[in-house]
């Protein structure tokens, strides 16, 4: 009975900051899973370099959370090379350590117009994926002209997660 007179009160009286206290508890309760979910998608990001690079892609990519179920590490580089070049060497480091292309998705912008590849790659429950601005179709045809390039600058991101956290 007590303890029920205890809640009302706290009911009544802490109404307006309900919501406050609902995320000052989550995020105790939570935090602890995040950080613990980091570090393990920290020890699962491949270990290789960066492309082009001497950096390590561990210490590359913007490992952040918002749950302990959604944690994903990311990574914008700026592309100094073919398109191409750049998924062939990923996929082969990747390949070398057990990691499998899983499939491929075309990203179109509201027009319809094709503006970026992603590629997915598996290994047990993690997903990594590239995506490459502008589509690899457009390095092939030699299709970048100057317009293009001042309107978007050719770039890869790269995304690593469970994947239940990546679509």
């Amino acid at each position: 009975m007590y303890f029920r007179k205890l809640l009302i009160y706290i009911k009544q009286g802490l109404k307006w900051t309900s919501p406050l206290l609902f995320l000052i508890f989550y995020w105790v309760f939570t935090h602890n899973d995040i950080e613990m979910g980091k570090k393990e998608l920290y020890n699962n990001i491949p270990a290789i370099k960066v492309y082009n690079s001497e950096l390590s892609l561990r210490d590359s990519l913007v490992i952040d959370g918002r749950a302990p179920t959604v944690i994903m590490g990311t990574g914008s580089f700026l592309i100094n090379d073919n398109g191409r070049t750049i998924k062939n060497y990923y996929q082969s480091k990747l390949e070398k350590l057990g990691w499998y292309e899983d499939r491929y998705k075309v990203l179109k912008d509201r027009n319809g117009i094709h503006y970026a590849d992603r590629f997915f790659f598996t290994k047990g429950e993690y997903t990594f994926v590239i995506m490459i601005t502008p589509p690899l179709k457009e390095y092939d045809n030699h299709n970048i002209n100057e317009v293009y390039l001042k309107i978007h600058r050719p770039r890869y991101n790269i995304t690593i997660g469970k994947q239940n956290a990546i679509e």
